[in-house]
C-alpha cells in the first residue's frame, strides 16, 4: 500500500511537470516562422484578424534593403527606391508618394509590423506553407 501511494504521487508529479513543460514550450513551437528568399529570419510574422503582418526590419533586411528610423518613420531604401512607414497608420510612402495598405501597421514588442501586402507592392509574392510564411522577392 505504501509503495503504491508513493508511486502514485511520483506519477502525479511527473504528469504535472510534463504539462507545465508543454505549456511553456508550446507557444514557441506553435509560432510561425518567416523565410525570405529561402532563408529564415529571426523575427516571426503574425496573423491578426486574418491578415498577415510582417516584421518590417527582418523582412527588408532579408531582401537586402537598408533600414533606418528617421522622424518617427521606418525609412527603407532598396533598388533606388525609398519606402517610408509610420506605425498605427495604413499609409506608406513610395518615393515620397502616398500609398495605402488595406490594414494598419503597428508596433508590438518593439518591432514594427506592416501588412504582408507590401511584398506584393514591391513585386514579390508570399504564401503560407504549413506554419511558415514564405516570401519570394526578385
Amino acid at each position: 500500500m505504501v509503495l503504491e501511494t508513493k508511486l502514485r504521487r511520483i506519477l502525479q508529479w511527473l504528469m504535472v511537470l510534463v504539462v507545465l513543460g508543454a505549456a511553456l514550450v508550446a507557444p514557441v513551437w506553435g509560432q510561425p516562422r518567416m523565410r525570405v528568399n529561402g532563408r529564415y529570419v529571426d523575427d516571426r510574422p503574425l496573423r491578426v484578424q486574418g491578415r498577415t503582418m510582417v516584421p518590417a526590419r527582418s523582412f527588408f533586411r532579408g531582401v537586402g534593403a537598408d533600414v533606418d528610423w528617421c522622424d518617427g518613420y521606418c525609412d527603407v531604401r532598396r533598388g533606388g527606391h525609398r519606402y517610408r512607414f509610420r506605425p498605427r497608420t495604413n499609409i506608406y510612402y513610395y518615393d515620397d508618394y502616398p500609398r495605402y495598405f488595406p490594414g494598419e501597421s503597428f508596433v508590438r514588442g518593439g518591432r514594427l509590423y506592416v501588412p504582408g501586402d507590401i511584398v506584393n507592392a514591391m513585386g514579390g509574392r508570399y504564401y503560407w506553407g504549413g506554419s511558415d510564411l514564405n516570401i519570394h522577392m526578385p
